[in-house]
């Protein structure tokens, strides 16, 4: 579920980190349901509202990702992540979407063989710019505490996209 508040301007805004004043509603949480709020008469509602649900959910796993990193909790790199597996210090994977399928699948067979989540809902171009690195294909987070909120507001995210994100997903155990 997704909370969103009425702004002083009578505007309805979303309430992500569910913190802001005034009395809230809940909506569920998928782009369709969002989007149809348009149709209220009785609420003011920007036309784009689903659309920046959907960049500020994203914006919120992607800086995430960014923090980890800079904790140094996440390795970059198909070698270093590979390395990490062998020494079992990797709690999370990620592999870009767009990515060559061969190196995801070697990914995802590693995963599978230590019951690891693959977060597959991120370009190259959208994880380069989390991790400030450049081609950034495959990753690790090696922190459980890390991988748990990365994971907990990443399945937010792809619940969220479901159908609009083109089957980007993220795998659970």
């Amino acid at each position: 579920m997704l909370r969103f508040v009425i702004s002083p301007h009578g505007v309805v805004t979303p309430d992500l980190a569910e913190k802001l004043p005034g009395d809230g509603f809940w909506v569920i949480s998928q782009f369709q349901a969002v989007a149809q709020l348009k149709e209220q008469a009785d609420l003011s509602v920007p036309d784009d509202l689903a659309a920046q649900v959907a960049v500020l959910l994203e914006k919120r796993v992607l800086s995430l990702l960014g923090l980890a990193r800079k904790a140094g909790r996440i390795v970059l790199g198909f070698t270093k992540v590979d390395a990490a597996l062998k020494n079992r210090r990797v709690a999370m994977l990620l592999a870009a979407s767009d990515g060559a399928e061969n190196g995801r699948k070697q990914i995802a067979a590693r995963a599978d063989a230590r019951h690891l989540v693959v977060l597959e809902a991120f370009s190259v171009e959208q994880l380069c710019l989390a991790f400030g690195g450049t081609n950034v294909i495959h990753a690790a987070v090696t922190d459980a505490d890390w991988a748990r909120r990365i994971q907990q507001q990443a399945n937010r995210f792809v619940a969220y996209m479901g159908s609009q994100n083109g089957g980007n997903r993220s795998e659970s155990e």
